[in-house]
């Protein structure tokens, strides 16, 4: 075995390499970095699976708090509501269409709880914007239909944790001592009011005392841990709270147009949240690494069997068919988009939001037998899939000359 820092040394340099076998190969690292983890762990043992579950905890805060800060400064709101709300629409049709699928097939085939399945199908309805932006870009397709997939994979970046946040605090929520009417109140409304308030105290804080200060990032990002562990020590939903946090600094430019008489006032820190988006990006890049490497060195080869095998592809084709009713669906109501049916089925590739949702489940003790590996497989077989799909839906396309919106 080898000592702590000299494992998350090893991740960081294996993260770089995967991105490097990326560039050249654009087989998406996220296999790469999998299949790194096995050999580091389950296969050579030169990584223990403890050294990450017994940090499990601290490390999907981290990698929660994070990713929700990137997710927020990246995405433009304005843009999002003004020129697609399609995009938004789609997103949303998938998870409610996966999660029914998905829940479904896992109760009546599997005998699983309902909400085990419900949170199976949560973690299956998200791609990944590596992957599909990849893939998109070599398809000849409609620019309308690239633009709803690209979209939609940055979108269910939000919507998933969203929704899995949301389980999550029924789950663990005592029965009897709680409503459902207050919890939905406590996670949506005060969660929401609580993100934006810090957004505010944060604001003002860097107005006064920190604006060009080179540090000005690991003050943010201590902020947002501050936020996140004091919002879930009072009960609220901690995600939501720096899901809003970050959405409003990330549009923070848009708010100040809004506020022209303010405008002067506050312009100044516009420069300072831009360094605060290149900087959370190379910390993003860090977490995606350490959780795909994670997850397989925490993989069970001998749990490996045809049953786990039979019932990954088993969901898998269920989220193919929850995309194709999804497709058709959103074809009722935009006639444009229904040839590209097939191409929105194919396009399913999972990534690194299914996998921190995993860790998210284990750290909340939600039991899910064997979720690592259904979760690594499921990444896996999305991913070929996609890759593989994508090659036969543009032959498809050039033989039968079918144009896409």
């Amino acid at each position: 075995m080898v000592d702590g820092a000299l494992i998350l040394g090893i991740i960081i340099l294996v993260g770089f390499i995967g991105n490097f076998f990326y560039s050249k190969t654009k087989v998406p690292e996220s296999i790469f970095l999998m299949i790194i983890g096995i050999l580091l762990g389950p296969v050579l043992n030169l990584v223990s699976s403890e050294f990450f579950l017994d940090n499990a905890s601290f490390l999907v805060s981290l990698a929660l708090v994070v990713v929700l800060l990137e997710s927020g400064l990246t995405l433009n709101v304005s843009k999002i509501l003004k020129n697609a709300p399609t995009a938004f629409f789609f997103t949303i049709l998938v998870m409610l269409s996966t999660v029914a699928i998905v829940s479904a097939v896992t109760v009546v085939f599997f005998d699983w709880p309902l909400v085990n399945g419900i949170f199976l199908g949560i973690i299956g309805s998200g791609t990944t914007t590596i992957t599909i932006t990849h893939l998109v870009e070599k398809l000849s397709i409609g620019r309308n239909t690239k633009t709803l997939l690209i979209l939609e994979s940055i979108i269910n970046d939000l919507t998933l944790i969203t929704g899995a946040s949301i389980l999550i605090s029924f789950i663990v929520a005592v029965p009897g001592e709680v409503s459902i009417l207050r919890t939905i109140f406590n996670e949506l409304v005060i969660s929401v009011m609580l993100g934006v308030s810090f957004a505010l105290c944060w604001a003002y804080i860097f107005l006064k005392y920190i604006h060009g200060n080179k540090l000005g990032y690991v003050f943010t990002l201590g902020f947002a841990f501050s936020v996140f562990s004091i919002t879930d020590y009072f009960g609220y939903n901690g995600p939501i709270t720096i899901l809003v946090f970050s959405l409003v600094l990330g549009n923070y430019s848009a708010l100040i147009n809004k506020l022209k008489t303010y405008a002067k006032i506050l312009s100044p820190i516009q420069a300072d949240i831009s360094i605060l988006r290149s900087i959370n990006t190379e910390i993003t890049f860090i977490m995606r690494t350490l959780f795909f490497v994670f997850l397989g060195v925490i993989f069970n080869i001998d749990s490996l069997k045809w049953g786990i095998i039979i019932f990954v592809i088993v969901i898998v084709v269920a989220e193919l068919v929850s995309r194709y009713v999804a497709a058709r669906t959103l074809a009722v109501f935009e006639p444009k988009f229904s040839n590209s049916a097939p191409v929105i089925t194919t396009l399913v590739a999972s990534g690194f939001i299914s996998t921190l949702l995993a860790f998210l489940a284990i750290e909340a003790g939600i039991n899910i037998p064997n979720l690592a590996e259904i979760v690594l497989l499921e990444v896996l077989f999305t991913t070929l899939w996609s890759i593989l799909g994508a090659g036969i839906i543009e032959m498809w396309l050039a033989k039968s000359k079918v144009k896409t919106y």
